[in-house]
């Protein structure tokens, strides 16, 4: 298997991230296994204003963006 660092999923754009790991999987022989999170360290939330993203909204925002990876 292939694992990937984690990917703070309400920081990216679903699609994109979709599009990546499907190339990662095809050239791994379908052994990529992806690791999602809502974050990416405890303490403050300094990374979400940096990439004009809700901290506040980041559950549903992740929820979003796990059902437009399955469905892409």
């Amino acid at each position: 298997m292939l694992g990937a660092a984690t990917l703070v999923l309400p920081l990216r754009q679903p699609l994109p991230a979709a599009k990546a790991a499907a190339a990662v999987d095809v050239l791994s022989g379908c052994r990529f296994i992806p690791g999602l999170a809502g974050r990416d360290r405890r303490g403050p939330a300094v990374e979400y204003p940096l990439f004009g993203a809700d901290f506040r909204a980041r559950g549903a925002t992740s929820r979003q963006s796990v059902e437009i990876l399955r469905a892409a």
